[in-house]
């Protein structure tokens, strides 16, 4: 099914989606859910998000532009996983006539309008299609309790490490991980997304060559010091050149949602300024980080802990994290993976159902055809019985 899915969405054009909401408008682009309607879809009912780019108008820069194509280079490049954001299909079409009204008013006569001429114009836009999923990461914790209870706050944090290290396996690095770019899907589990700023690097070992000028990462908050203060002593140096390590960097990310998530904070104010020195240089002590409420486990506080450690060498790996998680909480990995079976099993029951339905929905359509069929066939054959008739009586009544 998966397949068919995929064949059926590299056909598309943005007419084979119907606009259901808008999720979000920025400066660059439009997010919405939609249906494919594309006839042979597996599951017609299945809700995608659909980004428009507005790369017609003219503020949208190669910057901006190699940004969303870095996006979806990198995830085509890697398998699918829950708990990273699902990559279909990319394309240039022309706006569809039913997305206009849902555009901002200062792209909505770009886009589609009349020209000095009077000539209607329709531009085209790039469109990228994901997976749909209901909220980000921010929306959900704002009518939670804080601290967050373990349990929510247990399975998230693991979901993020699951993600990460799957795209650890390709030499990807998200680096611009935060509340906003984690969403939650139907069954509350995280999923990674906008990898605009991410990376795939050459080797396993995550350097990447500097030269003046280029990005290290999305946001600086969550930035780890090492990547911050390699990064200020190239800056600084003559040629502006060298090279980063970026191994940590995605443990150190974790480590500040786990505070962010749990605590609704940053572990430090004002980050990374002031933690950096005249020199640039942004450490702190292992004994300054803010502790975590003590309702959490200490096997757990001390995994937060060593995610934040302020020396990279000695800092605990996402795949470390991740495994120190499975080994002290058994029972909680258990119970959330029976949680996900048990999603997959209904998710599988409703497209079961659904195409069940629509094989008797088809069944009945095809016997109503054969009846009909058949009652044309028999017409048919009574008039041609009395075509035959009538002629005869003709032709006895020219002879006489």
């Amino acid at each position: 099914m998966e397949v068919l899915e995929l064949n059926v969405l590299n056909t598309a054009t943005a007419e084979d989606f119907k606009v259901l909401e808008v999720i979000g408008v920025g400066q660059h682009g439009m997010v919405v859910s939609a249906t494919c309607t594309i006839p042979g879809h597996p599951n017609p009912e299945k809700l995608y998000a659909v980004k428009l780019l507005f790369t017609f108008m003219h503020d949208f820069t190669s910057a901006i532009r190699n940004a969303y194509e870095n996006e979806w280079a990198v995830l085509s490049k890697i398998l699918p996983h829950k708990n990273v954001v699902r990559y279909w299909a990319q394309f240039i079409s022309l706006i569809p006539l039913s997305f206009v009204p849902h555009l901002p008013d200062y792209i909505r006569s770009y886009a589609a309008g009349k020209d000095r001429s009077g000539e209607s114009v329709r531009r085209k836009g790039q469109f990228v299609v994901f997976d749909y999923h209901p909220t980000s990461l921010r929306s959900w914790l704002q009518d939670r309790p804080v601290p967050l209870p373990f349990e929510p706050l247990f399975s998230l944090i693991q979901d993020l490490l699951r993600g990460i290290a799957h795209l650890q396996q390709y030499r990807v690095a998200h680096l611009d991980l935060k509340l906003d770019n984690v969403l939650v899907s139907a069954e509350g589990s995280a999923v990674l997304c906008d990898f605009g700023c991410s990376h795939q690097f050459a080797t396993p070992d995550m350097i990447m060559s500097y030269r003046h000028g280029n990005p290290v990462g999305g946001n600086k908050a969550h930035l780890s010091p090492d990547i911050i203060t390699q990064y200020n002593h190239l800056k600084q140096s003559k040629d502006g050149q060298g090279e980063i390590d970026f191994s940590q960097q995605e443990a150190w990310a974790v480590g500040v949602l786990v505070h962010e998530i749990a605590m609704g904070r940053h572990p430090f104010v004002d980050y990374p300024l002031g933690l950096t020195s005249a020199r640039g240089v942004v450490s702190y002590a292992l004994e300054d980080l803010p502790p975590l409420p003590d309702q959490y486990p200490k096997s757990f506080r001390s995994i937060a802990r060593e995610l934040l450690h302020p020396d990279m060498a000695r800092r605990i790996s996402v795949k470390e994290a991740l495994k120190q998680l499975q080994l002290c909480f058994p029972k909680s990995a258990e119970r959330r993976e029976v949680e996900r079976l048990l999603a997959q099993l209904k998710a599988v029951q409703l497209a079961r159902d659904l195409a069940e339905q629509k094989a008797s929905q088809l069944m009945a359509e095809r016997d109503k055809a054969l009846l009909e069929a058949r009652e044309a066939r028999r017409e048919l054959k009574e008039y041609s019985a009395r075509c035959k008739e009538l002629e005869q009586g003709g032709g006895e009544g020219g002879r006489e």
